[in-house]
């Protein structure tokens, strides 16, 4: 498929419809997938996709379509569809296209999947699963060979394209032993290479320890103020969350950011950095080019718990007069702190040990409550029982600056790099 061609073809029938300025993405994507579960190997398919946007911008107003077929009428259909969608919106100043930087091309990792890897990871797991968890029942696992390439071109002679490869293995399980079973935990893992066996990447051989530990959970009595060590997994979910709620276009727009009027100013502990980093040779897949058509840079977001970037998109950047953004959030990598992991273990008197929470989105001001999964007490400095019942609440921006620790330890799953992080000052509640 000629992606290029395409797009050209859309941004001229766009400009046959009175489009001012346009821009259009052309993707196609093929997975070739393997399947297992308990039982062993269940299915292995190669499917292809594509999809195709345009947004359109007649008098200040804008409009936007897409499809996932390239045939001549349903690109017809999609562009009629933005030109009446932007006839019918009203004139925003801040709309526009991306202006040209600079053009390229991007390639990353592994185009053509290897058949072979995909299998001998896949049943080298299976067999160490039986060997080193056989209370472990496999409830999923799929592992995927994905090829993306994107072509995305604008009327400002903006001409971006990127291709990447990459190996993605996730599985979902739970440990059972006569009537007792756990809860589910889930997890996955992206590289270029495969070059290892699973049981070696991400934190597979850590929550698969931890679910057999949790057959037996004990509920949490009682409610207290209390240290939490997070892992590295639930890092990234706290961090995404305080960074969409403070430092992304909506609460920035809106003004209900409590972050708004704090670039330059320290708004979290010194212990923690924060960037979004493609270049750094760990992300197995790095975004290369915005989804509004910008390259993609290194980009600092919180040096010592200094407030350094927003995360404004070229639309967020016109809306609110500040800078756009040289990346959007993506490929994050949390800076390490000093202190093994034993160490904080062995600091915390009475505390949880907190692997996943499950919950809705925080409030504005970053006020949060969910329910503890996966976790563990710690007591007298050692990790002890798994608890269940268990609910952990308290404020994204608060937890931010009352950390006590960052581990020297980080789990590297291929989209992002974590280190272990003890908050103190949350509050734990049970039964």
């Amino acid at each position: 498929m000629d992606m290029h061609n395409h797009a050209e073809d859309i941004l001229a029938r766009a400009k046959s419809i009175g489009a001012e300025a346009a821009e259009c993405s052309v993707s196609s994507t093929s997975r070739t997938e393997l399947n297992a579960d308990v039982g062993g190997f269940t299915l292995m398919r190669t499917t292809f996709g594509h999809s195709v946007s345009v947004k359109v911008l007649k008098g200040g107003r804008k409009g936007t379509a897409s499809t996932n077929s390239l045939e001549a009428e349903d690109i017809d259909r999609m562009i009629r569809e933005a030109a009446a969608s932007a006839e019918a919106s009203q004139p925003d100043p801040a709309e526009d296209v991306a202006e040209l930087c600079e053009n390229g091309s991007f390639t990353d990792g592994v185009l053509e999947p290897d058949r072979d890897i995909l299998y001998t990871r896949s049943a080298e797991f299976l067999a160490d699963l039986a060997a080193r968890w056989p209370k472990v029942s496999l409830d999923s696992f799929t592992a995927v060979h994905i090829r993306s390439d994107r072509q995305y071109l604008n009327t400002h002679g903006v001409d971006l394209v990127s291709h990447a490869g990459v190996y993605a293995f996730s599985a979902m399980f739970y440990a059972k032993d006569g009537e007792l079973t756990s809860s589910f935990a889930s997890t996955g893992f992206v590289t270029a290479t495969a070059d290892r066996p699973l049981v070696e990447c991400g934190d597979f051989a850590e929550l698969l320890d931890g679910c057999v530990a949790q057959l037996s959970p004990v509920p949490f009595e009682g409610k207290a103020v209390c240290p939490v060590i997070a892992t590295p997994a639930c890092v990234e979910g706290l961090i995404g969350d305080a960074l969409s709620n403070f430092v992304s276009d909506v609460p920035l727009i809106d003004g209900t950011s409590i972050w708004k009027d704090k670039l330059g100013k320290v708004v979290a502990s010194p212990l923690l950095s924060v960037r979004s980093d493609p270049s750094d040779a760990r992300l197995a897949c790095p975004t290369r080019v915005t989804g509004d058509g910008y390259p993609t840079a290194p980009m600092s977001i919180l040096s010592e718990g200094r407030l350094e970037n927003f995360l404004l998109s070229r639309y967020g950047a016109a809306r609110t007069g500040l800078s756009r953004a040289k990346s959007y959030g993506d490929d994050l990598v949390v800076a390490p702190g000093k202190t093994p992991l034993a160490e904080m273990i062995a600091g915390v008197e009475d505390g949880l040990l907190l692997c996943r929470i499950s919950g809705g989105d925080p409030a504005p001001n970053g006020d949060f409550s969910a329910i503890a999964k996966n976790t563990f007490r710690i007591r007298n400095g050692r990790v002890a029982e798994a608890v269940s019942e268990t609910m952990v609440s308290g404020n994204l921006a608060e937890m931010l600056q009352n950390i006590a620790a960052v581990s020297c330890e980080t789990l590297e799953n291929g989209d992002s790099v974590m280190p272990y992080i003890r908050f103190d000052g949350l509050t734990v509640s049970g039964k």
